[in-house]
């Protein structure tokens, strides 16, 4: 079949042999038939930046009014899983489409699918095979996936040292081929660019290293139009509510969200809506909540909530009592964007440390849930309190040093080798504690009723917590 279809009236030998290699790539080429151009995606800032330059130069090199050494042919992708590595590569070869006017073939591939071919004489042939079909159909994109599984020569050890070396070399040896061969853009994806070999990004290899971030709240908003399309019954104030709380997803999980939403909807026998949007975001990974275990959850967070609300009006998001991951729960709030002085940190301080006052408060003992990982609330409020001593400079009474930037392996550090900072952070923290547990316990009976509410719903938004506190003030006041 394959050699039916590269016939073509008028072609001679050379035109047809192209067009039969090119053909050899259609696998990866079919899967970016649905792709996006980079200038209609949202939430990859540089990345398409690069992306759109790099299809301008590759069709004024075909117009020969630039140089192929002019040209940019490597670059790693880095950044956590789905933030759309895969989803970039699909596009840039669309848009080098679009702007050179001639096919561009994606040869995609990756270490484990070279691996699968068998034992190490199999992967070096698979990695060559790849590689040649990139050389022989130029223009074409090489594109590279879990490239840090390539480990960093140095680190190597133990039996399968040497089988680790001689994949690597052999990458090495394979980009730099394609290095010097005009028209071979090669671009690699890693979750982990620690973990990548130096020599994959010395000059003239890989030596752009652009990070993917998760997107913000405008293109997270972008994305769930473009995948929404029009059959939806959003209006832009869902749109903002849904955007708040799926913060912190990536384009993958927003694709997988109105998937579900849209099951939802096809099953109901409507469009969709932004409550099967909000349901798909915050169904229980872990199956249902025991009962203790939610009302657990929801009092820790709705004492998060009372106090971001009562202290900082406006910068609430959302809040919920799902399990998603490690947690049982989360309050998303608008940070801080302006310069913070001490009373800022001593209120971020009190917001962190709520969900624990409020468990104290209204069962009289506190959890485990406020502590543990890095990312833990007593984990950010102590790293809080040491960056303002040691990194801002905001130590009533101290004078004013600067000892880096505290990371979660740093304070750590600080804590056991400086006793008088280690002390000014325990009174900064236990100062913290009582203020937000006073505050908690003055509005316990609104608190009761946030989380009274979030055991039923779920998740509440801004507005819907904002409405809670303001309608048991006003029987305060009556």
């Amino acid at each position: 079949n394959d050699l039916i279809l590269a016939e073509r009236p008028g072609q001679n030998a050379d035109d047809y042999v192209r067009r039969l290699k090119r053909l050899m790539v259609s696998p990866t080429s079919t899967s970016r038939q649905d792709a996006l151009c980079l200038d209609k995606l949202h939430g990859f800032g540089e990345a398409a930046k690069w992306g759109l330059e790099l299809a301008e130069d590759l069709a004024a090199y075909r117009k020969g009014r630039l140089s192929w050494s002019d040209v940019s042919r490597g670059a790693l992708l880095a950044g956590p899983p789905g933030v759309g590595k895969t989803t970039f590569a699909r596009s840039l070869a669309r848009t080098c489409e679009r702007e050179t006017g001639v096919e561009v073939p994606l040869v995609a591939c990756s270490y484990a699918q070279w691996q699968s071919a068998g034992h190490l004489g199999d992967f070096l042939k698979a990695m060559l095979r790849d590689f040649h079909l990139a050389s022989s159909s130029t223009p074409s994109i090489i594109f590279v996936d879990e490239i840090d599984s390539f480990s960093d020569r140095e680190r190597l050890s133990g039996d399968n040292a040497d089988y680790g070396r001689q994949c690597v070399n052999a990458l090495l040896e394979q980009i730099d081929g394609v290095g010097s061969k005009e028209g071979v853009v090669c671009i690699g994806a890693t979750n982990s660019p620690s973990k990548v070999d130096p020599a994959l990004v010395r000059p003239g290899r890989l030596d752009r290293v652009i990070v993917i971030l998760p997107p913000s709240a405008a293109a997270l908003k972008g994305i769930f139009q473009q995948y929404l399309g029009r059959e939806h019954a959003l209006t832009d104030v869902d749109l903002n509510r849904v955007v708040r709380g799926a913060r912190g997803a990536t384009g993958a999980h927003v694709a997988g969200w109105c998937r579900d939403g849209r099951r939802r909807a096809r099953k109901a026998g409507r469009v969709i809506e932004v409550g099967d949007i909000l349901a798909a975001i915050y169904q229980d990974d872990v199956g249902p909540r025991n009962p203790s275990s939610l009302r657990l959850a929801a009092v820790h967070e709705a004492g998060h909530a009372y106090l971001v609300v009562t202290e900082r009006p406006g910068t609430l998001e959302m809040v919920h009592v799902r399990s998603r991951g490690d947690t049982g729960g989360q309050t998303s709030v608008d940070q801080p964007k302006e310069a913070l002085t001490l009373h800022d940190i001593m209120c971020l301080m009190r917001q962190g440390l709520a969900g624990r006052a409020a468990e104290a408060v209204m069962f009289g003992e506190v959890s485990n849930a406020a502590g543990g990982p890095a990312g833990s609330d007593l984990a950010r409020v102590t790293a809080l309190a040491v960056s303002a001593v040691v990194s801002y400079g905001l130590d009533d009474g101290a004078v004013p040093i600067w000892l880096g930037a505290p990371s979660p392996d740093t304070v750590q550090q600080i804590l056991l080798m400086r006793p008088d900072i280690r002390e000014r952070v325990e009174q900064m923290i236990a100062q913290a504690d009582a203020d937000a547990t006073a505050v908690i316990r003055a509005g316990r009976r609104t608190v009761a009723a946030i989380a009274a509410v979030l055991r039923r719903r779920g998740v509440l938004v801004a507005d819907e917590v904002e409405a809670i506190v303001a309608r048991h003030q006003r029987s305060v006041g009556k």
